[in-house]
């Protein structure tokens, strides 16, 4: 009877387990927030998206605008999700110190919860030691916590894709349609703070509709919820005139991402001549971009022929770039904005984690590779949550590495990461101990 009741309470010791966690690294985010100044923080991106939240409150209206235009034109440059999350904050609060304070409270609860989320699903699909081992490699990653620091939507977007991979752990678990629904309903979230994500849930739940007929509820509920949210927004945007689309930001990051040099000019040009030249360059081609396409096209496929060698080598080393460590459009290391006192830099234990995980991401980066092939290889029917995974991580990287990668973009995979390179540490260890059993019967038999 008590070894019964041992059992029946293990699964809950290891989700409190998970849980002290999570609340552990929602306590660093804060205390980081409280402790690390953001210089500035509404610039660039984040003056965007205030731009958005702002107007949608004062006027009803999905706007870039400056906020003190009295009827702002409605446009499409921008995703909804995070300028909304901005939006409801600050109609209950206003726009002042109270906002930002209460928006850094969320982000940091938005990535305590994704540290759950990660996980509990490593513990189930994988083990109780390697769940804990992601929800701390996950709860301390440096990029992770100095992106909770900033107004800009990476954390929000990690929410909601590890809320879609658990609730999908769980749909495959128990073949009930209703945490399908839910998973569908987090990929959406994610495609309607990034765009980017649009196409993968709908693409993943028509594969499995074709490779795992037997589950078609599950993978049906998934489908339909991920698209109908997200096809709402795009007739929306269908019916949106104007030239801040956002197809000229998909133009725009294309054409920087096909610069080797942009990162490096982007940060010279306020003091170099020639980064000031070359980043008008790169401008020019981008609006001949947007204005014509087929000419724009045919301007920078010109450029990359004319030196493959050298825009070949470029592209194979942008999955690099993306999953690496530094924030190539930003002040660098793991901040964007302009960031003094660091709690990741003056407290002596987080210092000392942030330097493990500087010395070790390349092999967590090679680890995940690993863990991916050996989940893709094994198929969907074999590994359905891994196999979802790990195609999300190779979508993530085809697409940035056809557009701008940077380490800033995989903020929100970073869970994905460790949970793949978990995975590759486990089977590694299983072969070895398989290998290990085969050769300890010879030697038992041997004089």
């Amino acid at each position: 009877m008590n070894e019964t009741r041992t059992a029946t309470r293990r699964p809950w010791g290891e989700a409190g387990v998970l849980l002290i966690v999570a609340v552990a690294a929602f306590l660093i985010r804060i205390w980081y927030a409280n402790t690390t100044i953001v210089e500035d923080p509404l610039r660039g991106d984040a003056l965007q998206y205030f731009k958005y939240a702002v107007n949608l409150v004062q006027h009803h209206v999905f706007s870039g605008a400056p906020t003190n235009v009295p009827m702002p034109p409605p446009d499409t440059f921008r995703d909804p999700g995070y300028p909304a999350l901005m939006a409801a904050t600050g109609a209950a609060l206003g726009w002042g110190e109270p906002f930002y304070h209460a928006m850094l409270l969320i982000q940091a609860a938005l990535s305590a919860a994704t540290v759950y989320f990660y996980g509990a699903l490593a513990r189930r699909r994988l083990s109780f030691r390697a769940g804990l081992a992601v929800a701390v490699a996950v709860a301390l990653w440096p990029h992770l916590i100095s992106m909770s620091g900033y107004l800009l939507s990476e954390t929000l977007t990690g929410f909601f894709i590890g809320a879609a991979c658990y609730t999908l752990e769980i749909a495959l678990r128990k073949q009930r349609p209703m945490p399908g629904l839910l998973a569908g309903a987090s990929f959406a979230g994610a495609a309607l703070t990034n765009a980017v994500f649009a196409p993968f849930a709908p693409l993943l739940a028509l594969f499995a509709l074709w490779r795992m007929p037997t589950q078609r509820r599950l993978w049906l509920c998934l489908l339909v919820a991920s698209v109908l949210p997200v096809a709402g927004w795009m007739v929306r945007n269908a019916t949106v005139p104007g030239s801040t689309t956002a197809t000229s930001r998909v133009a725009m990051n294309f054409v920087q991402g096909s610069w080797p040099e942009y990162h490096e000019q982007y940060a010279a040009m306020t003091i170099d001549a020639d980064a000031a030249e070359t980043m008008r360059t790169i401008d020019a081609e981008f609006r001949l971009v947007a204005r014509s396409p087929a000419e724009g096209l045919r301007a920078v496929g010109g450029r990359l022929a004319a030196a493959p060698g050298h825009y070949t080598a470029w592209y194979l080393r942008k999955p690099v770039e993306l999953w690496g460590w530094n924030i190539g459009i930003g002040q660098g290391d793991v901040y964007v904005f302009a960031t003094t006192h660091s709690l990741l830099a003056v407290n002596p234990v987080l210092r000392a984690t942030s330097g493990v995980f500087f010395v070790a991401s390349p092999l967590i980066m090679l680890a995940a590779l690993v863990g991916a092939i050996l989940a893709l290889l094994r198929g969907i029917r074999c590994e359905p949550m891994l196999f979802a995974v790990a195609s999300l991580a190779g979508y993530a990287t085809l697409v940035y590495t056809l557009l701008q990668a940077d380490a800033r973009y995989a903020t929100p995979l970073r869970g994905v990461e460790v949970l793949l390179a978990a995975s590759a540490v486990i089977a590694a260890c299983q072969a070895l101990k398989a290998r290990q059993g085969k050769l300890n019967p010879r030697e038992e038999s041997a004089p």
